[in-house]
């Protein structure tokens, strides 16, 4: 299955859980979630899916980035296939998966989007 393909069938799946996907020039495919951006990553002929969130909180010292690192390494231990890391200036969120078809990625989205969430409650929550 192509990108485009697969992007087509992502975007669908999107549309009717009621979300407003936006695909880029790349074929990422843009939406938001309770006031979130979040970009879903299609494959191109392999079987790598990644949805990744950033932009929500932002390095502003060295002293904040050791802070931030962190919180990132105790929300990525207690949620269990969440990775949290610091990409350039800001902290991103990410689910990786390898699945056999655009339909078993699917079949997990929500899932994945629910441990996204609980990933940031968890980050957050080492932050204070």
């Amino acid at each position: 299955m192509t990108k485009s393909e697969c992007c087509g069938e992502i975007t669908e799946h999107l549309r009717n859980q009621g979300y407003r996907p936006e695909v880029d020039e790349d074929g990422d495919i843009r939406f938001n979630a309770e006031g979130v951006a979040y970009f879903v990553i299609p494959p191109d002929n392999n079987p790598y899916y990644n949805i990744i969130t950033m932009g929500r909180w932002w390095v502003k010292d060295v002293g904040e980035r050791t802070r931030m690192m962190t919180a990132c390494n105790e929300a990525s231990r207690r949620v269990k296939c969440a990775k949290v890391w610091i990409l350039k200036d800001t902290v991103a969120i990410s689910i990786e998966a390898y699945c056999a078809s655009v339909g078993a990625f699917l079949a997990t989205f929500a899932r994945s989007l629910s441990a996204m969430q609980t990933a940031a409650e968890a980050y957050e929550e080492a932050m204070r």
